[in-house]
């Protein structure tokens, strides 16, 4: 009679199990994760073989007859690129042999705990920051530029809503894309005049997937088709949220103020040196 195989995992197989998890609920592609898990495997003496997908991990121990399947379900992975960069640093020791799998094991849950390095207050600020420089680079003068850190602003508090009420990040895409469309038209005649569109576009940039289409390039170049699609589906989602949620607000502010949407303007960009 065969004897089932047995449930819990050696130590090393948890191991890579909950190491493979952690990277990829942080973000790391398809293609790194698998290169990375197959050097940690090697260095473990472990038989084993990943296959990541946007939803799941699946991990074959061993060969034929006696292999054994680990599976992990998982949600689309966001991205966290200090706690991405810690998993690769911890990875890359445990390859070496300069931590052991015990100290590793205890390590994870500290990394993927790890509070954010700054401050609530200097986030909101660097929001401001960004949004208000990336309306000098759209092209924008002045007023895009004040307009841009004042709707930088308002995302960020209502990032700080969403992640203190744990609401997905197509809520946030909207919310904040009405706002940045209400407040452009809204601010954005009435201090001189300008470009609606350039204001609110720079207000938006932090919610701008280029992280996630630059990933799902590199999965799809690297062969890595299913993950590289759905991420690429995911980051044009995300970009028509923006639009249609920066359509809506504008298409309001219009209507607050009686008066038909902002048309376009020809941009008055300031001289060079204030991009520095």
């Amino acid at each position: 009679m065969l004897q089932p195989p047995p449930i819990a995992c050696p130590l090393a197989e948890t191991l890579v199990v909950d190491l493979s998890a952690a990277l990829h609920a942080v973000g790391a592609p398809a293609h790194r994760l698998e290169e990375t898990m197959d050097r940690v495997c090697v260095a473990l003496d472990l038989d084993a073989a990943l296959l990541a997908a946007p939803t799941s991990l699946m991990w074959a121990f061993g060969r034929g007859p006696d292999q054994r399947v680990a599976m992990v379900r998982t949600g689309p992975s966001g991205f966290h690129l200090g706690r991405l960069t810690a998993l690769d640093e911890l990875a890359q020791r445990l390859v070496a042999g300069e931590v052991p799998t015990d100290e590793v094991q205890q390590t994870l849950p500290q990394i993927m705990a790890s509070p954010r390095p700054y401050a609530a207050p200097v986030d909101v600020l660097a929001f401001a920051a960004v949004s208000g420089s990336c309306g000098l680079l759209l092209g924008g003068g002045i007023i895009e530029a004040l307009v841009g850190a004042v709707i930088g602003l308002a995302v960020a508090l209502l990032w700080a809503v969403c992640q203190r009420l744990n609401l997905p990040m197509a809520a946030l895409e909207m919310a904040a894309a009405t706002a940045a469309g209400l407040i452009a038209t809204l601010l954005v005649p009435h201090l001189g005049g300008g470009s609606v569109l350039t204001a609110a576009a720079a207000g938006l940039i932090y919610l701008v997937p280029g992280y996630g289409l630059t990933v799902a390039m590199t999965e799809v170049a690297t062969s890595h088709l299913v993950s590289g699609t759905v991420r690429l589906t995911a980051a044009f989602g995300s970009l028509l949220a923006l639009g249609f949620g920066t359509a809506l607000g504008a298409t309001m502010g219009a209507a607050l103020w009686l008066t038909p949407v902002i048309p376009p303007v020809e941009l008055a960009a300031l001289p060079a040196w204030t991009t520095w």
